[in-house]
């Protein structure tokens, strides 16, 4: 016996020679820390969990009631899915298992992130159950998953754009219950993940200015381009503007550093982002390029493949574009009742809400709503225009005329301003995000809304018409910042304290009426079975003919 303690104090030593006894202790003090993160993690952001639970519970829902392929191409899209669910690997696109009979081509040309995500949750869902059903939303739930993280980011993102608490939960509201975004998330297609890279890189952009772009923000910006590299080309204005505002606000950063260290930090972080994105991304596109003889953005193979299997009306070649047929652009704006094509008028209708194959529209006074709400915030933003623009013609005033008498005139003083001609602030330009980067950043935003409607346009207009509000959607995070923070500031320049409140009310009431007009009176009668009966429920008391939204109608001009 003592033998053996001898032999094992000496090995006890040997260990602790080799591997101190305060290096053993201490992944056990790492994991406590990693606990206590976690722990503080939960509890700080208890609430946000809780709405982000809560949200992807009312996404499943919606998702389970809905009926196979009642999603624009959900049958045709959920064959990419199923094959990587039968096979583990990764289709072409020509491939005959998933190419559609009559187009001949499939979905597996583009990126195809959310649907290789769904194949691998139903091989995971398979292993208990083989059901259609249960596999279809495996498939589907991906695209949960991704509304999930979507409403995560939607939340950071307020908190970094409104410091008061009302004007948050308004911009989360108006994200949180407009009806075609959350549709976009319950089927399988890669509308969802668009719109979700697009929240990411804005919250990314935010950090970074904020941080001065150090290591953090610069890793999580790397991968929310890649995302958006892999999600679909309607919001690849996001990863073009990355670049230009990365670059912008680098140069207001280092502007009294000097040219060299301004470029030697730009490349050397840049290099970071670059490398991190194509690593990320590249196998993706190096693969494409080799399938479909160098396209790497696979651009040009469906219609070369569509060419080949395609039935002879659908080809390619045998279909001629809004443009081929001889029709001016105005011409197919213009709605049906003026001799148009009624693009403008489907595309906003199915930006509100058009569920189905554009199949069930919502009510006509649902559609007036959000225009009357996207009105007060932009003639909020023409204000702070304005507004903006009498200061510094007021302060250019001041520095022309100082030294003579006219200098004097009370107008031209701080101390007479008043509380409308101070130094313009808006929104974000109240917190850590001045001064250059601040304009840098509307304007980064500005364009993020205009370059998904260009590219719908042209794709309607030059290839195939299809006027549907999803395409334009990867634009819905800053149409509703720029709408929130234009009603913030016309609210906020007329009222004060708490009649801003009181003011917010029927706004709070229009957005509530479009989600409960568009699920219990049109979504769930129509694709739930056995509630058919709610179509014929109407809610008169949030109607636009009610008096709530006479009070909007009389705060909007026109």
């Amino acid at each position: 016996m003592e033998k053996i303690k001898t032999l094992w104090n000496r090995l006890d030593g040997r260990i602790d020679k080799i591997w101190p006894e305060e290096e053993r202790k201490q992944p056990e003090s790492e994991k406590k820390k990693l606990r206590e993160r976690l722990g503080q993690f939960f509890y700080l952001h208890r609430l946000e969990l809780l709405y982000v639970l809560a949200m992807g519970g009312f996404l499943f829902f919606l998702s389970w009631i809905l009926p196979f392929n009642k999603g624009p191409d959900e049958e045709m899209r959920y064959l990419v899915p199923q094959y990587i669910y039968k096979h583990g690997t990764l289709p072409a696109g020509w491939d005959p298992e998933i190419r559609h009979e009559i187009w001949g081509i499939s979905y597996a040309f583009h990126p195809i992130l959310p649907y290789v995500l769904g194949g691998w949750l139903m091989r995971l869902v398979g292993l208990f159950s083989d059901s259609e059903k249960a596999l279809l939303m495996a498939a589907r739930f991906a695209n949960i998953l991704i509304g999930m993280g979507f409403y995560w980011y939607v939340q950071q993102i307020a908190k970094k754009l409104f410091s008061r608490r009302m004007f948050r939960y308004f911009f989360i509201a108006l994200l949180s219950m407009l009806p075609q975004l959350l549709y976009l998330f319950v089927y399988v297609n890669t509308d969802g993940i668009a719109i979700f890279s697009g929240a990411i890189i804005i919250y990314y952009w935010l950090a970074g200015m904020e941080r001065k772009w150090d290591r953090r923000s610069c890793t999580g910006l790397a991968v929310a381009v890649a995302v958006c590299a892999l999600s679909y080309f309607t919001a690849y204005g996001y990863a073009l503007f990355s670049i230009l505002l990365f670059v912008g606000t680098m140069a207001v950063f280092y502007r009294e550093k000097g040219f060299k260290v301004w470029a030697g930090a730009v490349l050397k972080r840049g290099i970071y982002i670059t490398v991190l994105v194509f690593l990320l991304t590249g196998w993706w596109f190096v693969r494409t390029a080799v399938l479909y003889d160098g396209d790497f953005l696979g651009l040009y193979a469906p219609n070369k493949y569509g060419e080949m299997y395609a039935q002879e009306e659908f080809k390619p070649s045998n279909r001629e574009s809004v443009q081929e047929q001889g029709i001016s652009l105005e011409e197919m704006l213009k709605t049906e009742d003026e001799g148009g094509m009624d693009w403008m008028r489907t595309t906003w209708r199915s930006f509100i809400g058009y569920f189905g194959f554009l199949e069930e529209p919502l009510g006509l006074d649902i559609y007036e709503i959000h225009k009357k709400i996207f009105a007060l915030g932009f003639l909020g933003i023409g204000l702070y225009a304005g507004l903006a623009l009498l200061y510094y013609i007021r302060v250019g005033m001041r520095r022309f005329l100082k030294g003579s008498p006219f200098g004097k005139a009370a107008w031209l003083q701080d101390k007479e301003e008043g509380a409308v001609l101070v130094r313009p602030s808006f929104v974000v330009d109240e917190g850590k995000i001045r001064g250059p980067n601040f304009w840098i950043l509307q304007i980064s935003l500005g364009c993020c809304i205009i370059i998904p409607i260009l590219l719908s346009l042209y794709y309607s207009y030059c290839d195939d018409f299809q006027p549907q509000g999803r395409y334009v959607m990867p634009l819905v995070v800053p149409l509703m910042y720029f709408v929130t923070a234009g009603i913030q500031r016309f609210v906020t320049l007329f009222f004060r304290k708490w009649f801003v409140y009181i003011m917010m009310i029927p706004l709070f009431y229009g957005i509530l009426h479009v989600f409960l007009g568009a699920f219990v009176s049109v979504y769930i009668p129509a694709y739930a079975e056995g509630f058919s009966a709610w179509a014929s429920i109407r809610f008169p008391w949030f109607s636009n003919q009610g008096w709530l939204m006479r009070i909007l109608y009389m705060l909007i001009p026109g």
